[in-house]
């Protein structure tokens, strides 16, 4: 249930579609993935025929998937690096195979190299699946189709990446600052 406005997915009201049907269309990756006691495979899947072993490629999980598939994940994934819990859950939500992906600061625990080359899988294998990336990094969000600035819950500014630097002060210093700590040989 919405407070206010609408809410539209292909030109039809969010209200329309079956509840089902929408969730199943769905690839949402929160900021903390939940973890079952199993192996990957099911970790990924949640015991549905979906490919797991493709979606952790795509998640940049090539490290992840040299254990094996039938690897076993420990409760809460404590045998999983922070960065490995988040490209099993990005792959999670790939192998849904969804018309709408929704990455929720799914990057934050990802280094830039990482970032970068799963950035270029989403935009080039995925690029008819509708991506919504909320992010505190410009980098995540530069080569987006649009974006929106957010000050104190807020839209303060929409546009590309190269206009909000030009014309919007909260992006641009954000940028700037984000910028300061990247090293550019890592680039």
């Amino acid at each position: 249930e919405i407070s206010e406005g609408q809410i539209k997915i292909n030109d039809d009201y969010i209200k329309e579609y079956d509840l089902q049907s929408l969730r199943s269309s769905i690839g949402y990756v929160p900021q903390k993935a939940q973890f079952l006691r199993g192996s990957l495979d099911n970790n990924v899947t949640m015991k549905l025929a979906t490919p797991a072993y493709e979606a952790l490629i795509d998640a940049q999980g090539h490290d992840i998937v040299d254990k094996g598939m039938d690897h076993l994940i420990e409760e809460s994934a404590k045998n999983l690096s922070g960065g490995q819990k988040q490209r099993v859950n990005i792959a999670r939500a790939l192998a849904k195979e969804p018309s709408i992906l929704l990455l929720d600061d799914s990057f934050s625990a990802l280094d830039a190299l990482t970032t970068s080359r799963l950035q270029k899988v989403l935009r080039e294998k995925y690029s008819k699946t509708s991506q919504i990336i909320v992010s505190q990094r410009t980098s995540s969000v530069m080569h987006a189709d649009w974006i929106l600035v957010l000050d104190q819950g807020r839209i303060v500014s929409e546009g590309k990446h190269e206009t909000l630097i030009k014309e919007n002060d909260i992006y641009r210093r954000i940028h700037s600052l984000q910028q300061e700590g990247v090293n550019t040989d890592d680039q």
